[in-house]
């Protein structure tokens, strides 16, 4: 389809970028689900050519496969994709942590320090918050680098979509999660930078590790297969 540049359009392109996202974020929709574009239209009220692009957009960010033998399907997971993803934050997030370091916004970071403080669960509190994603889109955003925030947006999202798929979540985990965010923080505001890279890529890759014995146990693929 041809692409508009009619403002109207762009709008309602966005409006379906956002709504098929969130179904794909929340699982509402899983991993080899088929997408109907015809459902979202009708949902939004809008042509197909909006809804068609979006999906379009979300299968360049990984979101989304298009498959020659069922269309359009939410993309699935493997362990692989989940190496994938901490690798690449692993590589962006120890780099994000020394540049935040050098000019610490410490009034956000004390903001944040207070609420890990006084919560059982960061990534989903009782307000229904995703403080851990909140707190590392406003690190990159701190950065004032738009290609890491891109990025870092991107992965956090696919991380969502990772834990929404593990059913063995444990307070235990999420404590520790907690506890780290905390020393991570610490080390920021005293512009510690090397050790703020160091807890951030220890944080990175204990979480790796217990989210491939989670998956192993899950019997999730190693590889990507396709639906």
């Amino acid at each position: 389809m041809k692409k508009t540049n009619d403002p109207m359009e762009q709008t309602r392109k966005e409006q379906a970028y956002q709504m098929i996202k969130e179904t794909i974020l929340t699982g509402e929709l899983a991993p080899g689900d088929v997408l109907s574009e015809q459902r979202f239209a009708t949902e939004l009220e809008v042509s197909r050519t909006p809804v068609h692009e979006a999906i379009a957009q979300l299968a360049a960010e990984g979101f989304v496969h298009i498959m020659p033998s069922r269309g359009m399907v939410v993309a699935p997971i493997s362990a692989e994709d989940i190496r994938h993803v901490y690798q690449a934050r692993m590589v962006i997030e120890p780099g994000i942590a020394r540049i935040v370091a050098q000019r610490p916004n410490r009034t956000e970071l004390t903001r944040f320090k207070n609420l890990f403080a006084s919560t059982s669960s960061i990534s989903l509190t009782k307000e229904g918050k995703d403080l851990d994603r909140e707190f590392h889109i406003v690190l990159a955003t701190e950065t004032q680098n738009p290609y890491l925030v891109k990025w870092e947006d991107n992965l956090l999202c696919q991380c969502q979509r990772i834990r929404i798929l593990s059913t063995h979540e444990s307070q235990q985990r999420d404590t520790q999660a907690r506890e780290e965010h905390l020393i991570l923080i610490e080390a920021l505001m005293n512009q510690k930078a090397d050790r703020a890279a160091e807890i951030s890529l220890a944080h990175l890759e204990r979480t790796l590790r217990d989210y491939a014995a989670i998956f192993a146990s899950c019997g999730i693929p190693g590889k990507q297969e396709e639906p």
